[in-house]
């Protein structure tokens, strides 16, 4: 595991767009696997304020860690933020946006992005691998749409995405599954405030044998996880 010691939105904006750029530079185009949460927002904001003239966007193939069963305009919808935010100022053109379909069935639309990911992204062994994926982690150690609870099902899977339900509200998502998030070039988690520092400590300090939570059953399986924090 690496750790980043960022505590700023515009530290981090600036570094990970560093590390894009340097893979656009030896490869041309990269895909990059988003989530939602309000550091994305911040994130997406930093981005379009500040720097838009960025070549690297227009060379990035966007899509997403998970998505709630809402239609594209709801303000829950994390391809909703990202593209009143990011996307839609900078003129991304949809030919690099492969949204998740919040608004159809949900079953059919893992099955549908399990599809697309497969046809769309490069395999290593038999698993699309994505250049970058980047989490969050849950007060309750979720990380995607994995909750407690669904590790032995999600981690497992053999589809690249799946349906999930979130435990607390019933609503259902659609998510990565963990042979796709383990199988990435490049896997950062986000993890910022106080707030989170008992969390943190658990999954990625303690690591609690056996697993008590989600996020840590992610273990990158051709990298280092790379954790980028204001905590330590």
């Amino acid at each position: 595991m690496k750790t980043h010691k960022l505590s700023t939105i515009p530290e981090i904006g600036d570094f990970l767009l560093s590390q894009f750029q340097n893979t656009i530079n030896k490869q041309g185009t990269i895909t990059l696997a988003l989530s939602g949460g309000n550091t994305p927002k911040d994130l997406f904001m930093y981005w379009a304020n500040n720097k838009a003239d960025s070549s690297a966007w227009h060379n990035i193939h966007y899509y997403w860690v998970d998505e709630r069963a809402v239609a594209p305009n709801h303000d829950e919808s994390n391809f909703g933020v990202a593209n009143t935010l990011f996307f839609k100022p900078l003129g991304i053109s949809d030919k690099h946006i492969f949204r998740m379909h919040g608004e159809s069935s949900i079953k059919d639309e893992a099955l549908r992005y399990h599809t697309l990911l497969s046809t769309n992204i490069s395999q290593k062994d038999g698993v699309p691998q994505f250049n970058f994926i980047i989490l969050g982690l849950g007060d309750d150690g979720h990380t995607a749409s994995i909750f407690p609870g669904q590790e032995s099902t999600l981690f497992q899977s053999a589809q690249f995405c799946e349906e999930s339900v979130n435990p607390y509200t019933q609503q259902k998502r659609i998510t990565l599954t963990g042979s796709v998030i383990n199988n990435a070039e490049n896997v950062f988690f986000i993890i910022l405030g106080q707030e989170k520092k008992q969390m943190f400590s658990e999954v990625f300090i303690q690591k609690n044998t056996p697993k008590k939570y989600p996020a840590q059953y992610v273990c990158p399986k051709h990298t280092e996880l790379q954790i980028i924090t204001n905590i330590i």
